[in-house]
């Protein structure tokens, strides 16, 4: 897996690591699970990385409203996200996007938009989380005033700030009904029977039903 958080930003870069592992006849899978961005790729180099052995590509996609991605200055928009899975989808590319629910901006509409653009995009993974805030970031600045940071595991699934308009019995509402309408398919849920360990589907079950009870005993108010 190559961890960078961005491994196509600089297309020279990738290509020269993609052509090595073919010359050299490495013959290895390979992932991208930090995310890439959807702008980033094309189908000309989607082939050379499969052609290297890459097998799996995660794609940052935060929001499915175009207002929400001008206000975090994504720099993307939904149908570059679109273009980019179809790519991976003709290229047999597993697809994986991350999702992020709590940016400014956001509404019971937009969460809705973006869980239904989940289902609908084609996409074989997908992770939901709640917007955290990272030293460093526009938004550690301009909000550092509004929220308390968590530096823990609870990162990314616990509220630490409220967009006007939402609760966070919303968000962490949304993040659960996300993974249970994304993974609960059965075209989906089949597709995970092979790599999921007893351990793991007993962890999820426990999950979701603590965000179930969590949420409606203790996030009714902000």
């Amino acid at each position: 897996a190559f961890l960078d958080e961005n491994l196509t930003f600089n297309r020279e870069h990738i290509e020269k690591i993609c052509n090595l592992i073919i010359k050299e006849n490495i013959k290895i899978p390979w992932s991208c699970p930090n995310g890439i961005r959807a702008d980033k790729i094309d189908d000309n180099l989607i082939k050379l990385m499969k052609k290297a052995g890459c097998y799996r590509l995660s794609l940052g996609i935060e929001s499915a409203n175009e207002t929400i991605l001008k206000n975090i200055v994504k720099g993307e928009s939904i149908d570059t996200i679109k273009k980019a899975i179809s790519i991976l989808k003709q290229n047999k590319i597993i697809s994986h996007g991350f999702f992020i629910f709590g940016l400014p901006g956001e509404t019971k509409k937009s969460i809705n938009e973006t869980i239904n653009f989940a289902l609908t995009s084609g996409l074989d993974q997908a992770d939901f989380m709640i917007l955290d805030m990272r030293p460093g970031t526009d938004l550690w600045y301009e909000l550092s005033d509004q929220f308390t940071p968590i530096f823990s595991t609870k990162n990314g699934r616990e509220p630490i700030w409220i967009p006007d308009g939402l609760t966070r019995n919303d968000l962490v509402q949304a993040q659960s009904e996300a993974v249970k309408k994304f993974y609960f398919r059965p075209k989906i849920f089949l597709k995970m029977i092979p790599f999921i360990r007893l351990s793991q589907i007993v962890f999820i079950i426990k999950w979701l039903f603590k965000r179930r009870v969590f949420s409606s005993k203790q996030y009714d108010k902000r």
